[in-house]
């Protein structure tokens, strides 16, 4: 790792500055970082706003996600409180290089400040960039270094998104809609080959989407936009309960990938009928 010592150096003045009143807000952070955090923002958007929108962050996930745990297995830095373990508040199996959370935080914050387009989008996308990724730092789990490339990978695959996007969906539009779904199913499968050398590969969801896709499109099943903020709101946050719950649920009974593919229908196949029954109902 170039600089070891001197980053080792900064991370121990840093742990030295810690307040123990900031601690637990720095704890916190570190969920963005963390399975809730997909499955809470996922069925947020899918449900509460946009599945268009979600499909996007799905797979924008999923591509981030494969990306980061193929380069840490690669690459091979140590974390921090892996070379000095009394450093971190949390300290965590796998290799730190690059920061996942850093990753997340510059790839996500960079959409808002594209797609926003508003003048708050700079004050909380930066915000958001800068506080995920001082907590890793914060919290002893990741050199200056990993955040680095975090923020690296990141923007390349935002710019990779943002060049790429529209044609893609023009393309698939264009096509029927079995051979897209096949589509969005070979991919991850072709992804998932590629970097089985990581033993963090397991995504049974990204073969199962694709399949609550299909149903949920020929049969016209997915939601329209909501006439509020506070009904999106209400429709997502409900959806998004019911992903973390039957999460903590199933996964010390199953194996990850029956409560992964179980999550993943119950977002893209089940949430929306269900939501549209129930207000039917209710009227």
């Amino acid at each position: 790792m170039p600089f070891h010592e001197e980053q080792l150096q900064f991370m121990i003045a840093l742990a030295q500055e810690r307040s123990p009143y900031l601690n637990p807000f720095f704890l916190f952070l570190n969920y963005f970082d963390t399975i809730y955090f997909g499955l809470v923002l996922i069925p947020l958007v899918w449900i509460g706003f946009s599945s268009r929108w979600g499909i996007r962050l799905y797979y924008i996930f999923l591509c981030s996600s494969l990306i980061n745990s193929l380069a840490k297995f690669l690459v091979g830095w140590p974390r921090p409180c892996t070379d000095m373990p009394d450093i971190g508040l949390l300290c965590f199996p796998s290799f730190g290089f690059p920061s996942g959370g850093a990753q997340t935080a510059m790839l996500m914050g960079a959409l808002l400040i594209y797609y926003w387009k508003n003048k708050w989008a700079w004050m909380v996308g930066g915000a958001y960039i800068l506080l995920i990724s001082f907590s890793r730092l914060y919290l002893g789990v990741h050199y200056p270094i990993d955040i680095l490339g975090g923020w690296t990978i990141a923007f390349g695959l935002f710019y990779l998104f943002i060049r790429t996007i529209d044609p893609i969906e023009k393309y698939l539009q264009a096509q029927s809609l079995i051979y897209t779904c096949a589509l969005a199913m070979i991919v991850p499968l072709l992804m998932l080959l590629f970097v089985s050398l990581s033993p963090k590969c397991n995504r049974c969801d990204a073969i199962a989407l694709p399949i609550g896709m299909f149903i949920s499109f020929k049969y016209h099943l997915y939601l329209k936009a909501p006439k509020s903020i506070w009904e999106g709101g209400f429709r997502g946050g409900v959806a998004a309960i019911v992903a973390v719950a039957l999460y903590l649920l199933l996964k010390d009974s199953y194996p990850s990938c029956v409560y992964e593919i179980i999550i993943v229908f119950w977002f893209s196949l089940v949430a929306s009928p269900l939501y549209r029954g129930a207000s039917k109902i209710t009227s």
